[in-house]
Formats: structure tokens, C-alpha cells, sequence
């Protein structure tokens, strides 16, 4: 029986060694740059830790998501095709900020655009067939009597892969601001053991900040592990120009560096208006994904 017993404890030691499992917490945006909700310029650099949230969605949940994006006038037709993941979002959002929405526009790609502005496979791009983008958007009360707006933005990824070092940002163009406080990016993974999607994270603190967007970097160790991954941020924003267009620039981008050498904090992030650029340093390799959604 001892014999037994201390088999079954050394497996159990070796399992636990060599298969990693979820914190209970993560490390985000160590040593990165934080911002000033009054301005919504960078400030210096900061730590940011985030509690974990592992919260299983279920058939419930998705009614209520659906039932309120109706009584806002949403179409049907756009409910059915918004991913029941941010339909949760803008619905738990709803909730927490106690805004009333009228439906403003979506746009879905899954396709890269050029600088040219043709639809074409590029280098270092990452695949349409790897990841769809979606963008929804509602208008909000005024805020300082400017239109505001609640936007959405997503991405899922289509095949299984890390995304712990990875970076996801979005812009509007000149003539519009983020309303301060007002921004977040969840983040959940595909769970094979319950076949549900759940929630990793939520990451409110960005790690670059402009007046017209937002960029996040380093998801964290909640995200090392290769699986399926999809993620939505929002910001809601106003239009200090009436005339300007409802578009916004999303924009992902993966760290691939080869046989399987990760390079943390490896990717940087730059906005302007309706503009993103990533650039890597540390020696990652990285492929990304940029469009142009309007609204």
C-alpha cells in the first residue's frame, strides 16, 4: 500500500510539473506606460495587476444579452451574427455603467487590408483564415454635449495558439476623443474540460493611451498556454466634430517568434488618429492584423 501511495504522489507531482494550469492571478503591463483619465495622455510607467475572472457563460446569459440588444433596436439579423462573447460584454457593460443605447452600426472582417487598400494576403500579416475581427457600435447620452458613443471591438482567434505577449489596440480619427475611465479589454479562453468559453481577464489600465484610442500589451500569464482565445475592448468616445466619420482602425498583433523562444514585453505600440503601428524589440517576430471599420 506504501508503495502504491508514493507512486500515485509522484505522478501527481510530475503532472502538476509538467503541465501549467490558470492563476488565480496576472501579471499585466509590467514596467509600461500608464495615462491620465483626465487627458488621456501617457504619464509615466506603472505596474498593473489584474484579478482573474473565471466565470462560465451559459444559454441564460446569452438570452439576456440578446433580449436588451432588441429593446435597443438592434436588428435581428445583426444580434444573430455578433459572437455571444461580446454580446456579454456590451451587455455587462450596460449594466455597470447604467447607459441608455440606441444601435448605431457593426462591421465584421476577416481579411487584411493593404496600405494600397486592397484585399490581399501580406507578409507578416496574420491569415484571414486565423482571426475575425467584428466592430459594433451604439450611441449613447451626450457627454458635455458632444454625441457620444459606446464602440466595440474584437477579435477571435480561429486556431489555437499563446497570446500571452501579444498586443491589441484601436483608434478613432481626428475630431474624435475618449471619454475618460470609460475603456477595458476582456479577454476569454476556450475551456476543453467544461466546452465553454470563459472569461480569463479583464485588463482596464492600457498601456498606451491617445486621445483618439487605446492599446493593450502583455496579457499575462493567464494566456501562455496555446489554446483558442477571443477578446473584446471597448471606449466609448464623442465627437467634438459633428461632421467626422464613424469609422475606427483595429488593429492585433501576435508574437511568433520561432521554436517557441518568447520574448516578453517584445511588442510596442504607437496611435495616432485612425492610425496603429506595432514595432517589435528583444528580437520577436511578430505578424499582425490591421483594418478600418465604420459604424
Amino acid at each position: 500500500m506504501k508503495k502504491i501511495c508514493a507512486t500515485f504522489l509522484a505522478f501527481l507531482l510530475l503532472f502538476s510539473v509538467n503541465f501549467p494550469s490558470f492563476a488565480a492571478t496576472s501579471q499585466l503591463c509590467e514596467a509600461t506606460t500608464c495615462f491620465d483619465d483626465a487627458t488621456g495622455k501617457n504619464c509615466g510607467t506603472a505596474f498593473q495587476a489584474e484579478k482573474v475572472y473565471r466565470e462560465p457563460m451559459n444559454a441564460a446569459i446569452y438570452s439576456n444579452a440578446d433580449a436588451f440588444l432588441l429593446s435597443i433596436g438592434t436588428p435581428k439579423n445583426v444580434v444573430d451574427s455578433l459572437d455571444n462573447e461580446l454580446k456579454q460584454t456590451i451587455w455587462d457593460t450596460s449594466l455597470a455603467n447604467g447607459t441608455t443605447k440606441t444601435y448605431a452600426g457593426m462591421e465584421t472582417k476577416s481579411f487584411s487590408v493593404s496600405p494600397s487598400g486592397e484585399t490581399e494576403m501580406i507578409p507578416n500579416y496574420i491569415s484571414p483564415a486565423d482571426m475575425t475581427m467584428q466592430v459594433v457600435a451604439f450611441q449613447e447620452s451626450d457627454y458635455n454635449g458632444y454625441t457620444q458613443y459606446s464602440i466595440y471591438s474584437s477579435f477571435e482567434w480561429k486556431k489555437e495558439v499563446h497570446i500571452k505577449d501579444d498586443a491589441f489596440a484601436f483608434s478613432l480619427p481626428e475630431g474624435w476623443e475618449v471619454t475618460p475611465g470609460k475603456k477595458n479589454l476582456r479577454i476569454h479562453v476556450y475551456d476543453d474540460l467544461l466546452h465553454q468559453w470563459t472569461v480569463a481577464m479583464d485588463i482596464s489600465a492600457p498601456c498606451e493611451a491617445e486621445f483618439t484610442g487605446y492599446g493593450f500589451n502583455g496579457f499575462g500569464d493567464e494566456c501562455v498556454v496555446s489554446a483558442l482565445y477571443k477578446g473584446t475592448a471597448y471606449t466609448y468616445a464623442y465627437k467634438k466634430n459633428p461632421s467626422v466619420t464613424n469609422m475606427i482602425k483595429v488593429g492585433y498583433a501576435h508574437e511568433n517568434s520561432m521554436g517557441g523562444i518568447h520574448f516578453p514585453g517584445g511588442i510596442s505600440i504607437a496611435i495616432g488618429p485612425l492610425s496603429i503601428s506595432f514595432s517589435s524589440s528583444g528580437g520577436a517576430n511578430i505578424t499582425t492584423s490591421e483594418d478600418i471599420f465604420s459604424f
